[in-house]
């Protein structure tokens, strides 16, 4: 274990680190700074008002050695760099923050009346000793490890317990109710994605949501909870959110969910999970077209410019998941489950090939229920039918589960050559992945589970799609 002592050191004894990872090498002092200008920008600045404003942060102290009489910063440049701007405001002249100059000019008059002048820093002997710590403040978790980023909803409850505008407290309150109705959410959910959903006044008044501080039901919170669910865990896919981008995407959306008529005659509130008030009227459902109201607006408008940042992202990923992609129409463009095109050869098991074409025959709109389940019924006998056919090769024990028999085939599969690692991507996940829309927990829950709905005719569509050419190649 490294030997460090900790000690407050003054300002002027204090020199940038010219080997910073971030900038790569410098020639010296003069050359640090400047790059460190040119690489964070108005950032700085904002880093310096900061500092002006609320000090520097008690709980982050400077990682320092000691080299040549001079203490030089390895861990904290940004925040000397700042400290050293603020003392000297020419040290911008000539760089990219020159237009900010007299910003900071008056920062540092500020700053003058209460200068930092010593920094409380941990002294370590030599380089090395901060590599370990370093590497787990810069590189993200490390499973646990090192620094652990607030997702959204961590950032939702600092925001209300310290006195913020919640950004989220309506899609927040969705999901802690179904948590409390003991529903599976995935553990880092991407609330924004839901937020942006429940911001149109038109879905809300769907599902039966009339009020929104506090979040008010006029529908029964069993059903409440079988409604929002299966909604909750597609958005939480990616590339979810190109779904709902739009506000006619989300009406299109929800007018595509198949959502039960229920009973308004009684309203309750959602974070208190408890009726309050009976017989209250029917309130009347908002039309399709509408102005959107200033909530929608405002919080739209902030979340555009991360979401679609991180949506080009999540479209290439997208992009690497799905097999074959060209040879499928668009999920939401057609009402059968099996499109039309489609073929399989089915010999030597009549009650196979049967199943399959009434599959084909079937509305995915008007039938739900039983295409979910004759889709989760098909993939099963398929399993059996191509284990059976392979029996010499694929050793499998009774009555084992549908996850069991998956894994096992993909991996036959991966071993003959038959299908490749990256064509069985959707397999694995089904297999591995239990919050997806096809995982087999899903498909398992349209035949045991009674409060289990399939989400809308594109879910069930796009589940046979995922599985299409696994299909094929069952049958081939």
């Amino acid at each position: 274990m490294s030997e460090y002592t900790q000690a407050s050191i003054g300002i002027a004894d204090l020199m940038l680190d010219s080997e910073n990872f971030r900038l790569g090498e410098q020639e010296g002092q003069d050359e640090a700074m400047i790059a460190m200008i040119g690489k964070e920008g108005v950032k700085l600045l904002n880093l310096a008002e900061d500092i002006v404003n609320n000090g520097l942060s008690p709980i982050e102290l400077l990682g320092v050695v000691k080299e040549n009489d001079a203490y030089v910063v390895l861990e904290g440049n940004r925040r000397l760099t700042a400290i050293k701007m603020l003392n000297s405001p020419d040290i911008v002249d000539g760089t990219s923050l020159f237009p900010f100059k007299k910003k900071l000019q008056n920062l540092s008059t500020s700053f003058s009346e209460r200068p930092v002048e010593e920094i409380q820093c941990t002294v370590f002997p030599k380089r090395e000793s901060l590599h370990h710590w370093m590497n787990l403040r810069h590189t993200g978790g490390n499973n646990g490890v090192g620094v652990s980023a607030w997702d959204a909803e961590d950032q939702e409850r600092f925001r209300e317990a310290s006195g913020q505008p919640a950004k989220h407290l309506t899609a927040r309150t969705i999901l802690d109710f179904l948590r409390k109705k003991k529903y599976s959410i995935p553990e880092s959910y991407p609330i924004t994605n839901l937020t942006r959903l429940l911001t149109t006044p038109y879905v809300r008044s769907q599902i039966g949501i009339i009020d929104i501080n506090p979040v008010r039901s006029c529908c029964p919170a069993d059903i409440f909870a079988v409604i929002l669910h299966p909604i909750v865990m597609d958005l939480s896919q990616l590339g979810a959110v190109n779904k709902i981008r739009s506000r006619n995407d989300r009406i299109n959306y929800i007018n595509n969910c198949m959502i039960p008529d229920f009973p308004k005659d009684t309203t309750w509130v959602v974070e208190e999970w408890k009726p309050v008030q009976t017989m209250r009227p029917e309130p009347e459902p908002s039309p399709p077209v509408e102005i959107i109201d200033d909530i929608e607006k405002e919080v739209c408008s902030k979340m555009e410019q991360e979401e679609i940042a991180r949506e080009d992202v999540e479209r290439e990923e997208e992009s690497d998941r799905i097999v074959d992609h060209r040879t499928h129409p668009n999920p939401s463009n057609r009402n059968r489950l099996v499109p039309s095109s489609f073929s399989l050869h089915i010999t030597g098991y009549p009650r196979v090939l049967s199943i399959f074409k009434e599959m084909k025959n079937l509305d995915a709109r008007i039938f739900p229920n039983t295409c979910s389940i004759l889709l989760r019924v098909f993939l099963e006998l398929s399993l059996d039918c191509f284990i059976e056919t392979h029996s010499e090769d694929i050793t499998m024990a009774s009555n084992v589960t549908l996850s069991n028999k998956l894994s096992k085939v993909a991996e036959y599969m991966k071993e003959r050559q038959i299908m490749t690692r990256h064509e069985l991507t959707p397999i694995n996940t089904m297999i591995s992945d239990p919050t997806s829309f096809m995982s087999t927990t899903a498909l398992n829950a349209y035949v045991h589970n009674v409060e289990q709905i399939p989400l809308n005719k594109q879910s069930l569509n796009t589940t046979w799609d995922r599985m299409q050419f696994f299909i094929s190649k069952l049958w081939g």
